[in-house]
């Protein structure tokens, strides 16, 4: 625990298990315009984790729907966040989050890097008693890769792990030069544990030296 000056931790999937709450909401949503939308929507979700709401939201207007009302992606947006509030107040933390915070050196400096709404996220974790463990809670509708170019400018990213669940979490470390610890346990990266113990992507061997995938 002493390799490490810098502790980066996405939330859904790893610190509070609250994955299933984000696809729950975006069946939802897309079901509006029909089923087969909505189910269509979250195989976008699952297969882009760690990408913003916004994202996700103009993907089901402008390629699922075919339309570029800037209103109704607004209204969508609203939507989802009433869709997830109480999901995510009454999930749960992740199996070891707390302990695992709890024992991290003092002289360390901690974030969070969320796909989810940088407001949003912020209130659950304080709702769930873990914002005090954190310097910084980052999230959309800055992208990760954003976050972590900032992260960088200001000096944190050396000698830095990141936990993640998805894959575009894993791009984000290989991009970065960050060690990536893979949390399977929530993912819904169906091909996460086999990429990440082999080749998730041929620069992960030269660029995140030492990276683990944890069951």
């Amino acid at each position: 625990m002493t390799s490490w000056r810098t502790w980066i931790f996405d939330c859904d999937g790893v610190l509070l298990d609250s994955n299933r709450v984000k696809t729950d909401a975006f069946r939802a949503l897309g079901a509006r315009y029909g089923a087969d939308v909505g189910e269509a929507l979250v195989r976008f979700h699952i297969e882009h984790g760690g990408l913003s709401r916004f994202m996700k939201v103009r993907y089901l207007h402008a390629e699922l729907l075919g339309d570029d009302d800037e209103r109704a992606v607004a209204d969508d947006l609203r939507r989802f966040a009433l869709l997830v509030e109480e999901g995510l107040r009454t999930c749960a933390v992740t199996d070891g989050a707390r302990e695992l915070l709890s024992a991290l050196p003092a002289t360390t400096s901690r974030f969070v890097v969320s796909g989810g709404l940088e407001t949003e996220v912020d209130a659950t974790l304080a709702a769930h008693g873990l914002r005090n463990f954190f310097s910084g809670v980052y999230g959309s509708p800055r992208t990760k890769d954003e976050i972590f170019a900032n992260l960088k400018e200001q000096g944190h990213l050396k000698d830095a792990v990141f936990f993640g669940d998805a894959r575009y979490d894993a791009e984000v470390a290989a991009r970065f030069g960050v060690d990536f610890y893979f949390v399977a346990r929530y993912s819904e990266w169906g091909a996460g544990r086999e990429n990440c113990r082999g080749a998730v992507m041929e620069t992960l061997a030269v660029m995140v030296p030492g990276a683990l995938a944890h069951g």
